[in-house]
């Protein structure tokens, strides 16, 4: 798939789709709407997967070699460039490579934010680079795009809903506007397409910032279970995301779930200590690598009350619920 540069999307305009959003969703009120960008995701995804190659392959292989150049060295006599090669120069590399490129990308991560739109306000927020972007919604420029992700294990491009905002403060560093993204949903249903999609989160934003939260739908899989926790898991929630058991966090709808569920427990079973680690390492560096410089404007949060974040989801939906009326999801927590 190629790269394209779409059209501009007319924010006026009803889309003849329903509104609908997955994973994106970070958090919801009567006044904002906070979503997870392109820029988070791979960042994270890269940084992970860095963390994840640290311990099952880098600490092995870097040992396996010091330790075979060790005996070697016994039995020939030791040498300037076989001790820096192997127990200085080797480790540097693939621990540069894993555990550095984890820092790297959780340093990057950490400079960008969710995008935030506030209704009331009628304004669009995100921080990137630790700088802070925004426009009235009345004026901000959006299309439906593409860009290189990371999915799942593959790398390919997506379709995403694309902002353009410049930046708020006239006395910032950089005074080229910059595009933050939200990629469409991954999951396809009954009568929907691929082409849908996106177009379905562009019109879930719309008909927020035109009309608020009260008639649109939550979604069950709204992030991992935990307030933010794909970018940081702790470890009672990284052992619910990476157990066994249950297989698929749905009950299985359909034959193809029962055929794939034996692959499915190998596969998590068979990685699950790896997965562990990856976590583990992850939510360690999301503790010590420095957080964001810049945070959004006071005047962002105003009317920010009684936010919905999946954390909170995970208590009130039942097993075989996908989506929640927003407002049902209110009276469940008690907010109404």
């Amino acid at each position: 798939m190629k790269k394209k540069n779409g059209k501009q999307l007319n924010i006026e305009k009803k889309q003849e789709c329903q509104p609908r959003i997955e994973s994106q969703l970070a958090s919801i009120c009567n006044t904002v709407l906070e979503l997870r960008t392109w820029h988070q995701d791979m960042h994270h995804a890269l940084g992970w997967i860095a963390c994840w190659f640290f311990f099952p392959v880098a600490v092995p292989l870097v040992s396996g070699v010091a330790y075979s150049t060790w005996l070697d060295m016994e039995e020939r006599g030791y040498d300037f460039l076989g001790v820096f090669g192997s127990f200085i120069l080797g480790p540097l590399i693939f621990f540069s490579f894993t555990l550095g490129y984890g820092i790297f990308n959780m340093r990057l991560l950490k400079k960008h934010s969710f995008l935030r739109l506030n209704h009331h306000q009628q304004f669009v927020y995100a921080v990137m680079n630790n700088q802070v972007y925004g426009s009235a919604w009345a004026d901000v420029k959006v299309k439906i795009t593409s860009n290189m992700g990371i999915y799942g294990d593959v790398a390919e491009f997506r379709e995403v809903v694309s902002f353009t905002l410049p930046p708020l403060d006239n006395h910032a560093g950089s005074k080229k506007p910059v595009k933050v993204s939200v990629v469409a949903n991954a999951d396809v249903r009954v009568n929907e397409s691929l082409n849908d999609s996106c177009i379905q989160v562009w019109e879930y934003i719309r008909h927020f910032m035109q009309n608020g939260p009260s008639e649109l739908s939550i979604p069950r899989e709204s992030s991992t279970p935990g307030d933010y926790s794909y970018i940081s898991l702790n470890p009672s929630l990284a052992w619910l995301k990476h157990r066994p058991i249950p297989v698929f966090r749905l009950s299985p709808s359909s034959l193809f779930q029962w055929i794939l569920f034996p692959i499915v427990f190998a596969w998590k079973f068979i990685f699950l200590v790896p997965n562990l680690v990856a976590e583990w390492i992850w939510h360690g560096l999301f503790k010590v690598v420095p957080g964001p410089k810049v945070n959004f404007p006071e005047e962002s949060f105003i009317g920010c009350e009684n936010c919905i974040t999946s954390i909170l989801l995970e208590k009130i939906f039942k097993p075989d619920e996908l989506e929640l009326e927003y407002e049902e999801a209110k009276k469940r927590l008690g907010f109404i």
